[in-house]
């Protein structure tokens, strides 16, 4: 019997990563804003998070993301002079299927909660670099991670952004951005309420 192995077609594919970084930001951090040819990922761990893309600003409730598309112009800091803890990645793919999600505050289910809880333990490992520093521009490789880190950080990635593909991420966010409010709990309802319209 002769079997004939198939070659799988890859949807997703990270060609590199730029960064993996998870920031405990004072409450007066102020960044002027960075533009740069790769993709970023904006994830919410704690508190509000005030993100500008292309001078329009949007509050990300605990426990949404953002993903804001290649050479936008965007900064990040905590929203309402609180403390915020968040999670940023960014990375190299030239799937343009990625834009359906960009541009949206998007709550993170537990599926993609877990890809990122993840992605950080895997890159803790993978890289000496402190992933809490903020002007950090190149990610240092641990010549004692574990075998596979890398793999991990890569996987993990994949996983996430191929997660919201496949969701197609259309209905469920809108992608004005949410007006800014010195009341936390409306600036919940009203992510809520924007993403769950339908």
């Amino acid at each position: 019997m002769m079997y004939m192995p198939i070659q799988l077609n890859t949807e997703i594919n990270i060609d590199k990563i730029v960064t993996v970084n998870y920031f405990e930001y004072e409450r007066d951090f102020a960044f002027s804003g960075e533009m740069h040819d790769f993709w970023e990922v904006v994830y919410s761990d704690k508190d509000y998070l005030s993100v500008t893309v292309r001078s329009r600003e949007c509050i990300v409730p605990p426990g949404h993301f953002r993903i804001i598309s290649p050479m936008e112009l965007h900064s990040v800091k905590p929203a309402y002079g609180k403390a915020a803890n968040a999670v940023i990645f960014s990375f190299v793919c030239s799937n343009e299927k990625l834009l359906k999600s960009a541009g949206k505050t998007i709550p993170c289910d537990n599926e993609k909660k877990e890809y990122i809880t993840k992605l950080v333990a895997a890159a803790q490992d993978a890289f000496s670099t402190p992933l809490g520093e903020p002007y950090s521009t190149k990610l240092v490789k641990n010549p004692d991670s574990a075998i596979g880190s890398e793999n991990l950080v890569k996987l993990y990635m994949e996983l996430f952004v191929l997660s919201c593909i496949r969701e197609n991420i259309s209905a469920p966010a809108s992608s004005a951005p949410l007006t800014h409010t010195s009341n936390p709990l409306l600036s919940e309802i009203c992510a809520f309420l924007e993403n769950n319209v339908t």
